[in-house]
């Protein structure tokens, strides 16, 4: 039957053809390239990652250190770094977990309930979702959980050092017409491809990817340009108000607040790229008396010299930045030597 036969060849050409393409632009695997359309050639990084002992995350346990974080958390990458360098088992939740951001003031209690040798409790939160989180306004206790499980559900383990090139799904085809336009399209200024965009570099080593002259960023990075003073002073006094309550029930509350990707290598944008001023939040947390870490030093203070501190095509750290953030928070947190 030539016509079926000629049908099937010219039905594999375009299949064959996608497949390929896959294959040549790589796999899916930063939150950015995803979301932005962008292929993993131009973005992935490629310089090998230290790996991370992962511990698991046991709810079961009486840690003596709890956690309620976002993405930045939900590996229990950086708690296991503290947990490591603290010598105490930490359990962590996920905002998601506590009923929503309003539920905090009930949630210390019931995490101390559940958790009676609990010493200290460290709140993380991306920058750009501080006011989201901490501005708002008293709860009615009945809408939020009555006991606290958590969605965080690692396991011992080790990160990868490498990225898998071919490990994960090839990109569908629309994605992959998308991903080879925008590689080789010029890309002139500032891009926004929807939720995501690219800004200029002035230096090409900060990260691994083969565009390491730019960087890929999402826009939520300058959403908190348009804070009012109002908001950022209620998340603040809310952040005060959560210290007192927990020193009341013998909890030290740490605000980690992580610093946005496009903070941390603003200083590395290249000249005449503007970004919008908004509340240094460090700064803040300490004025108020807030016990917090001090992540934007940390992690802005180490851009320059740790290549992919934050991953190219992720929103988030890599592996080097997990043991920065791990290693701060312990220092912030260690109990002082006896005497």
């Amino acid at each position: 039957m030539p016509f079926l036969r000629h049908f099937l060849v010219a039905a594999a050409i375009p299949l064959l053809a996608f497949l390929l393409l896959g294959i040549y632009l790589q796999p899916l695997r930063g939150d950015l390239t995803r979301l932005g359309n962008f292929s993993e050639r131009s973005w992935g990084w490629n310089r090998d990652q230290p790996a991370i002992h992962v511990r698991g995350n046991d709810p079961r346990q009486d840690a003596a250190v709890l956690v309620i974080g976002d993405s930045f958390s939900a590996q229990n990458r950086w708690q296991s770094v503290a947990a490591a360098r603290l010598g105490l088992p930490i359990t962590s939740f996920q905002w998601s977990d506590i009923g929503g951001p309003g539920c905090l003031p009930v949630a210390l209690a019931t995490l101390k309930r559940q958790y009676p040798r609990a010493r200290m409790l460290v709140i993380e939160a991306v920058e750009r979702t501080f006011v989201l989180r901490f501005d708002y306004a008293q709860p009615d206790p009945a809408t939020c959980p009555a006991a606290m499980t958590t969605s965080i559900y690692a396991q011992d383990g080790m990160t990868p050092t490498r990225r898998d090139r071919y490990a994960d799904p090839m990109p569908d085809p629309v994605y992959a017409i998308r991903a080879l336009w925008a590689d080789v399209r010029n890309r002139p200024g500032t891009l926004s491809s929807g939720p995501t965009s690219i800004a200029p570099l002035a230096r090409a080593d900060l990260f691994s990817n083969r565009r390491s002259d730019a960087i890929l960023f999402h826009n939520d990075d300058l959403a908190k340009g348009a804070w009012r003073p109002e908001q950022v002073e209620r998340a603040i006094a809310n952040a005060r108000q959560l210290s007192a309550s927990g020193r009341a029930l013998g909890l030290v509350v740490t605000i980690a607040v992580v610093p946005d990707k496009l903070t941390v290598y603003a200083p590395f944008l290249r000249p005449g790229v503007a970004v919008p001023a908004s509340a240094n939040l460090w700064r803040a947390l300490d004025a108020a008396g807030v016990a917090s870490v001090g992540l934007d030093e940390r992690l802005g203070g180490n851009a320059g010299s740790i290549v992919d501190l934050y991953l190219p095509d992720d929103t988030h750290v890599g592996s080097r930045g997990y043991i920065e953030m791990g290693e701060a928070v312990a220092a912030a947190i260690a109990p002082p030597p006896a005497r």
